[in-house]
């Protein structure tokens, strides 16, 4: 492809039913859950990857980012809750450049754009519901929809907002399975995250319903 250039890979081998290529059948660890064998899979496809790109005149300039949707299966009840299905890695990987550190924060799928654009430093406009992860200035929050309420996750706090009121918040790192509902109208904490999250939500509809969903539109 013509230089520069971006591609996208989404990776299906990890969903059911766990599909492993009939020569690698029996290689993996077959792990006590379905899924497991085809994470091995995942592991061995991408190291496969890598060692051919690694081996390309555009490796040492390339930034590399993955990421997954949501959690999988899991002998963990962590990661079945509303909150643990959103607890997911995401690694920027740039062979030529220094890109050598490991830390927790809230990050979100929607900090990637913004996350490659800083590191390239592009100052351009562009349009983006999220913050760059390399960014230690924003205050970091996800936001994210399980399919019944809207929930916004900062530091301490996953509150649920069910577009109108605040009907849940949980300190979602020590009750990793919400079973304490903390939700309190005092708590600046947690109205914070709900201003953060209407703002998002208010955003995000009037620009679609405005086709203005694109770069140079973005509110403050």
């Amino acid at each position: 492809m013509k230089k520069p250039f971006i591609n996208v890979f989404f990776s299906l081998s990890s969903h059911h039913p766990y599909s492993i290529p009939s020569h690698l059948q029996n290689r993996f660890p077959k792990g006590t859950l379905p899924i497991h064998e085809s994470i091995g899979y995942a592991d061995y496809a991408l190291g496969m990857f890598f060692e051919k790109a690694s081996k390309t005149e555009w490796y040492n300039n390339t930034l590399f980012v993955i990421t997954a949707d949501h959690t999988g299966p899991s002998n963990s009840m962590k990661y079945n809750s509303k909150a643990g299905h959103f607890m997911i890695p995401l690694l920027f990987y740039h062979p030529g450049g220094n890109l050598k550190s490991e830390f927790e924060r809230v990050t979100q799928q929607t900090d990637i754009i913004p996350g490659i654009l800083d590191y390239l430093n592009y100052d351009e406009p562009f349009t983006a519901f999220g913050n760059s992860p390399f960014d230690s200035l924003k205050t970091p929050f996800a936001v994210n929809y399980p399919g019944d309420v809207y929930q916004v996750i900062g530091d301490k706090y996953l509150v649920q907002f069910d577009g109108n009121e605040t009907v849940a918040a949980f300190e979602y790192k020590t009750d990793t399975l919400l079973m304490k509902n903390i939700a309190s109208p005092d708590n600046q904490e947690q109205g914070n995250l709900v201003m953060s999250l209407k703002s998002v939500i208010q955003q995000y509809n009037s620009s679609l319903i405005r086709n203005e969903l694109k770069p140079g539109k973005a509110r403050d």
